[in-house]
């Protein structure tokens, strides 16, 4: 989707008349990293409720102890590692999700949005450079994509009409951006994983 049309269509959400107003969290587990999602979003409902698409945002906190990167251009195919990575995104997000009586299933992913974290140092970084989270994040698709980016495919069940539990496998790609290119000219470190995620959604 065309990013300024994307943020058209945001500015416009709160005069379409959208059926609800959602807003959750979610909390995904991979070994010793997890990310840390909150989200809020505009949703609009069709055939009798059943099928829905949304548009809003998302703030994802990747953090944990083990980080094992590949180079996004370039390289020799080598893992780079950092240590105690954390990066921060705030991302323009996409939801949609299908019910059927008390019972839903959904996916979710991020569009485009910017990153923020601590700066890592050389001794950080397996690969003796310097750097910090890529700043902006861009869906792309697959290779293409760039900088940090969520997306969750999910099951869900209704406590009650506005309480909604959900439990799923969330994708997550996280990127490093070093201050100096390698020896390969390769500066931009990517690491895609996938995490169990638990979450809570509630409808206003």
């Amino acid at each position: 989707m065309n990013i300024k049309v994307f943020i058209l269509c945001l500015l416009l959400a709160p005069s379409l008349k959208a059926n609800s107003i959602h807003s959750g969290a979610s909390l995904g587990i991979n070994g010793k990293n997890a990310i840390l999602s909150i989200n809020g979003y505009y949703n609009w409902t069709f055939f009798a409720d059943r099928l829905a698409f949304g548009l809003g945002g998302r703030h994802t906190s990747f953090f944990g102890s083990e980080y094992k990167a590949l180079p996004v251009t370039g390289g020799d195919g080598q893992f780079m590692s950092i240590q105690d990575p954390q990066i921060h995104a705030l991302n323009a997000a996409f939801f949609s999700s299908f019910r059927y009586d008390k019972f839903a299933a959904g996916f979710n992913i991020d569009l485009f949005g910017i990153s923020y974290g601590p700066k890592k140092k050389a001794t950080e970084f397996s690969n003796g450079l310097s750097g910090k989270p890529a700043s902006t994040n861009i869906l792309k698709g697959a290779a293409k994509d760039k900088g940090t980016l969520n997306s969750e495919f999910w099951l869900g069940y209704y406590l009650n009409p506005q309480c909604l539990l959900r439990l799923g496998l969330a994708h997550f790609v996280a990127e490093y951006k070093t201050d100096q290119a390698d020896a390969t000219g390769n500066n931009r470190f990517r690491e895609f994983e996938d995490y169990h995620f638990l979450a809570f959604t509630y409808v206003f």
